[in-house]
């Protein structure tokens, strides 16, 4: 009879496989993102990373991205109905219920025009992850440098953009501005109420070393207008702030920064941050200044 049993848990344990040591799981919601996102998956994977995908009714080209990538780290992909207009507060309450349910030790919000990385001493973006947790913090604040073209003639569509583009500013509005990392808590995430950009829920110990935020805003000034022209806002969340400055811009007012306001990178050990800019540089904020 011992044997049996014996026989029984050692069946059960290889059913569920070994228990994962550290899992972190990148939040992600898509829906017309195939300039960006076979480059996005890719990266996400190499910093060791899991794959929870938002698909917000993706159109075919991103939805193909999607199946050439399941069983290659993606362990979820969640359906959200697209109700017609850029729907971020249903986005964000949708990633608030599934770090709430998904087995993972710690979530990332991620979006497809992003590259996310440890500081240069870790190898990836978990190890630096499970420092953080070994040293009793709950959450990691990522430091954002925006990469855009400089040119017109510049068009990193369909090429590997992460290479190509090498001019980037720092953006940071606030302090801890992309608290966007943190370990599963069953207290409530309040994501919405920083438009996705910090964790509030409180108290909260910060990792005292921030991470890097690679943000590619657009990969040409015509992908540009087509990623923000052809978007619709929701009337409550321009009301809030949210968006305001995108929903503003149009073909005429998009800019592109000039190579005076941008630094150029060099590697990953040096990231400039001396000169934080507020917002970004190539909106129309309704007023004169930069």
């Amino acid at each position: 009879m011992q044997r049996l049993l014996d026989r029984v848990r050692r069946a059960r344990r290889k059913l569920r496989g070994p228990p994962h040591d550290f899992r972190v799981t990148a939040l992600i919601s898509v829906r017309a993102c195939e300039d960006y996102l076979d480059r996005c998956f890719a990266a996400i994977r190499a910093q060791n990373v899991d794959i929870c995908v938002i698909d917000n009714d993706a159109n075919a080209a991103t939805r193909a991205i999607i199946d050439a990538w399941r069983g290659r780290g993606i362990v979820h992909v969640e359906h959200l109905p697209y109700p017609g207009y850029f729907d971020w507060t249903g986005i964000l309450r949708c990633k608030e219920r599934l770090a709430k349910t998904l087995d993972s030790d710690w979530f990332v919000l991620w979006d497809s025009d992003e590259i996310r990385e440890p500081p240069n001493r870790f190898a990836t973006l978990r190890e630096g992850l499970k420092c953080a947790d070994a040293e009793g913090c709950d959450a990691v604040n990522f430091s954002e440098f925006v990469f855009l073209p400089t040119d017109r003639a510049q068009d990193f569509a369909g090429k590997d953009y992460v290479a190509g583009l090498d001019r980037y500013y720092f953006l940071e509005a606030k302090p801890n501005h992309r608290l966007t990392a943190w370990k599963k808590t069953q207290r409530h995430l309040h994501l919405e109420d920083s438009g996705g950009h910090t964790v509030a829920y409180s108290p909260v110990r910060i990792f005292p070393e921030p991470f890097v935020l690679r943000h590619y805003l657009f990969l040409s000034w015509a992908h540009g207008v087509r990623k923000y022209m052809s978007r619709t806002y929701a009337d409550a969340e321009l009301a809030k702030g949210w968006s305001a400055e995108r929903a503003r811009t149009t073909e005429k007012t998009l800019r592109l920064p000039k190579t005076g306001e941008t630094i150029l990178y060099r590697d990953d050990s040096v990231w400039d941050r001396s000169a934080p800019r507020a917002r970004h540089l190539c909106f129309d904020y309704g007023d004169d200044a930069g």
